[in-house]
């Protein structure tokens, strides 16, 4: 017997509505983030790792492997939210999710731990030498092994890069160095005096003005 069309759309939307609603939550984080990917001129988008929080379904996480507009392969762990009906994201990031993309026990049931950082471009105490730590903005977020570029107020995120790739192309093998008006000291573990290359970590001053590299 053929059903009448408007009682075929009732059963359709019935059906739907009998559905797993974490299945249909996990296909609207899908279409969001690749989506979103399409608008940013990424290609070769995968998306995996969707999961739909069980502590706090507004909560969601995928994992997003694409090719970015300039031709690098990159990925991308999405912490989002729902409000409503529609899902936004809380943090974006390569490594580790922003402090403010979810309370800590879903941030470590999503993305396997409760460790974060604050976005790029904002300022936080971060620690400089043994027991002292100095108010520093992220240019680069720590990544996997903890490597990270990070600056003081006055200083471009564009200059703090600068001496760190001065540092590894012509200090890599002394243990102090000036760059661009800053003094930088390879320091680790409490101690000043190894190479660069040593320990691959390096605070740089200049009067007021500070940066902190960590090459992991």
């Amino acid at each position: 017997m053929k059903l009448a069309a408007p009682f075929a759309l009732l059963l359709v939307a019935g059906l739907v509505a009998c559905g797993s609603p974490s299945v249909d939550q996990r296909t609207a984080i899908a279409q969001f983030v690749r989506a979103s990917a399409t608008r940013s001129g990424a290609t070769h988008v995968k998306i995996s790792g969707i999961k739909v929080s069980r502590i706090d379904s507004r909560y969601g996480v995928a994992q997003e492997q694409y090719t970015s507009r300039r031709g690098r392969p990159s990925y991308a762990t999405w912490i989002l939210r729902r409000d409503g009906s529609t899902w936004r994201p809380t943090s974006v990031e390569n490594m580790f999710p922003v402090c403010s993309a979810a309370p800590a026990t879903i941030r470590k049931e999503l993305a396997g731990t409760a460790f974060c950082y604050p976005p790029v471009g904002v300022y936080t105490s971060i620690p400089w030498t043994r027991g002292k730590s100095v108010r520093l903005r992220y240019c680069e977020r720590p990544g996997g092994p903890g490597n990270f570029i990070a600056a003081s107020q006055g200083v471009s995120c564009q200059t703090a890069a600068l001496l760190v790739y001065s540092n590894r192309k012509r200090c890599d093998a002394l243990a102090s160095c000036e760059i661009a008006g800053f003094q930088c000291r390879a320091y680790w573990n409490g101690r000043y005096g190894r190479t660069f290359r040593g320990v691959d970590h390096a605070l740089c001053t200049d009067g007021p003005r500070r940066v902190e590299w960590d090459g992991g």
